[in-house]
């Protein structure tokens, strides 16, 4: 099952890691970047339940995860289990 998945979520990283506005939050940080891209729809349309942008330094720079409707913030210290994983 997970493997099934891995393709693409694999692309789907790679699509949102070479957007220009996905690019551009990370030098300017602006929040208006997660309100328009990160909310609910968002994780509703991708049928994902975590979003998690990372530098090229491997640290969480913004973190959502999706459940029960509801959207949540992600610490550092609650993706440090899944970074490795997640920066692959």
């Amino acid at each position: 099952m997970v493997q099934a998945e891995l393709g693409p979520l694999t692309m789907l990283g790679q699509d949102w890691s070479e957007w220009d506005e996905t690019y551009a939050y990370m030098v300017s940080r602006d929040p208006l970047y997660l309100a328009a891209n990160l909310n609910v729809r968002t994780f509703e349309t991708l049928g994902v339940d975590l979003v998690a942008l990372y530098n090229a330094d491997k640290q969480p720079q913004a973190a959502f995860a999706y459940h029960g409707g509801q959207m949540m913030a992600q610490t550092p210290a609650q993706l440090a289990p899944l970074t490795d994983y997640l920066v692959r």
